[in-house]
């Protein structure tokens, strides 16, 4: 970890419009969003408060924070430090519990809250320093900290707000986070309202296969006389529900495994064409099964990329499956490879049931069902598209979708990083 200083301000009781600024710069500089800016601007403000009420006043230290390992997060770090008395019992103040002058430390505690790190060091008769970090997000891939020197001109050239401009500011930042809130409320109930349409499916997904076991164990118990077809017979059949249910649950499982990092990937060099041809072999039964017809066409020379070859088959089973399972009998679907600059392409299309537009954006959320009711008795769980999704991103790949709407059929494009042979 590697701390980079960029700017201190002076904490007084008037200067607190200052230390709101320079943070509202920074959190611009590093891209912050909204919500995240106003929650960091919010917690700074607090404790420069509590700086000046208890102390008299202090310093805020801007910092850049580049961890050890370059795939960490990166952070911006506000640093406060007061002369003042001192905290007896952080944690007893952290926690709730009583404080200096006989009032709850709500400015600590609720800091603390607004931030992605946040320690307090203190003891009675000594000074505090607080410090406060947010994690820099990707937006536009890493920050790079050879631009730190321009960052820290820019930031000397630019003047202090004054008392109105800042609270001209403060309205409109607690107008759009108010509507951020609600926007992000909204999305809540939606997603509630997935979770809950996908459990209710799941259960019938699991109750059909488990009846049709439950009913051929009662049958082969009633009749022991069964002939050897018979038994045959049905033992097939709850051959059929078994591997459907493991498949349901291997495919929850593997979300789950994905989504918290712990899938370990046996990166090798694959050659895509000969990838495709597999995976191909592998969902033959889904096209033919249901009468589709299925076209390939390869890319003319080799397309190597590094990869693991079980996850990446995977991901193409999963797109040919899922463009058998939504188009209607008797229809197509191509599948073709191509190079676009240092990149590999693999496109799934059919002549499907399409997807609706308001759909499209989050067709590869979990729990979203791409296609409701387009094609009997095949709405599937919404979780094959998002694990399509989770393992093309740990293969520095993007997967997209595109639709011209119901009964229009479906894109899926997969664009892997190629490597050399």
């Amino acid at each position: 970890m590697k701390r980079h200083p960029l700017v201190t301000a002076r904490i007084t009781g008037a200067g607190l419009i200052n230390v709101r600024d320079r943070t509202r710069q920074l959190a611009g500089s590093f891209q912050l969003d909204q919500l995240q800016a106003t929650r960091l601007i919010t917690a700074v403000s607090e404790i420069a408060r509590n700086a000046v009420e208890y102390a008299g006043g202090g310093t805020a230290t801007f910092f850049f924070e580049e961890p050890a390992r370059r795939e960490g997060p990166q952070y911006l770090v506000v640093q406060i430090a007061d002369k003042g008395p001192g905290i007896a019992d952080v944690e007893a103040v952290l926690a709730g519990g009583p404080a200096r002058r006989g009032r709850a430390p709500v400015g600590l505690a609720g800091a603390r809250r607004l931030v992605d790190g946040f320690l307090v060091e203190s003891a009675a008769g000594q000074n505090t320093t607080v410090t406060l970090k947010t994690v820099i997000p990707r937006i536009a891939g890493r920050f790079d900290p050879a631009r730190l020197p321009q960052l820290v001109e820019e930031l000397v050239r630019q003047r202090p707000a004054s008392a109105l401009e800042e609270l001209e500011r403060q309205n409109r930042e607690m107008l759009s986070t108010l509507e951020e809130l609600r926007l992000r409320q909204l999305e809540l109930e939606r997603a509630d309202e997935r979770k809950n349409h996908f459990l209710a499916v799941l259960a019938h997904e699991l109750r059909t296969p488990l009846g049709t076991l439950q009913l051929m164990l009662e049958i082969i118990a009633r009749n022991p006389n069964l002939s050897a077809d018979e038994l045959d017979q049905r033992r097939r059949l709850m051959a059929r529900q078994t591997e459907q249910m493991t498949k349901l649950v291997s495919d929850l499982i593997d979300v789950s495994r994905v989504s918290q990092g712990k899938v370990d990937l046996v990166r090798v060099p694959l050659e895509l064409n000969e990838l495709v041809a597999q995976s191909l072999e592998i969902a033959q039964g889904a096209v033919t099964g249901r009468r589709h017809t299925l076209t390939v066409q390869r890319s003319p020379g080799d397309l190597w990329t590094l990869g693991d070859a079980t996850r990446l088959r995977q991901v193409l089973v999963n797109l040919v499956q899922n463009a058998a399972r939504y188009t209607p009998e008797g229809g197509r679907i191509a599948v073709r490879l191509s190079r676009e600059g240092h990149r590999a392409l693999i496109e799934v299309a059919d002549n499907g049931s399409g997807i609706e537009p308001d759909v499209l954006p989050h067709i590869f959320d979990l729990f979203v069902q791409g296609h409701p009711g387009a094609v009997e008795g095949h709405s599937g769980l919404g979780i094959g598209l998002t694990l399509v999704r989770r393992l093309v991103a740990e293969h520095g790949g993007i997967v997209t979708a595109s639709s011209l709407g119901p009964g229009q059929g479906s894109l899926f494009t997969v664009s892997l990083p190629l490597e050399s042979a």
